[in-house]
């Protein structure tokens, strides 16, 4: 009397749900990894165009930052403080309420400096980097 050999039905549901787990915890580990890698993209574009702006207050002599994000369109290119073309395209008045917010605010805060917001995607949300004096507690001027 031969017996055949091979898996059971119960050996190939385990394989099966083993595999099924590690791919679950590798699309949960991409998609934060791509959510963290967005943030960064963001964050370093709002940096430019804080950077920047403190260079125009700088350039200025008196310390004034662009009233608005349409402001550093003004800026001759070859300026210190001119913004990459990539970023301009970025500078907007409000961030998009679906997608993948990529969007720029910026606002100017008085005479205290500015503020430039961002979308981080890590944890959902706006985010704001300050130019300048300008901090959490600065009333600035609604995004133009």
């Amino acid at each position: 009397m031969s017996r055949e050999r091979g898996f059971t039905i119960v050996e190939l549901l385990i394989v099966i749900v083993v595999i099924g787990i590690l791919a679950a915890i590798t699309i949960v580990a991409y998609n934060g990894v791509q959510n963290r890698a967005r943030t960064t993209t963001n964050q370093a574009n709002a940096q430019e165009v804080q950077n920047k702006a403190e260079v125009y207050a700088a350039d200025t002599g008196n310390g004034v930052f662009p009233a608005n994000g349409t402001a550093f369109e003004a800026i001759v290119a070859t300026d210190t403080a001119a913004l990459s073309p990539k970023v301009k395209l970025l500078l907007g008045t409000v961030l998009p309420a679906s997608g993948t917010p990529t969007v720029l605010i910026y606002q100017q805060c008085g005479t205290d400096g500015a503020k430039v917001g961002y979308y981080d995607h890590v944890t959902p949300g706006v985010v704001y980097l300050y130019a300048g004096n300008a901090t959490s507690a600065t009333t600035c001027a609604a995004a133009a």
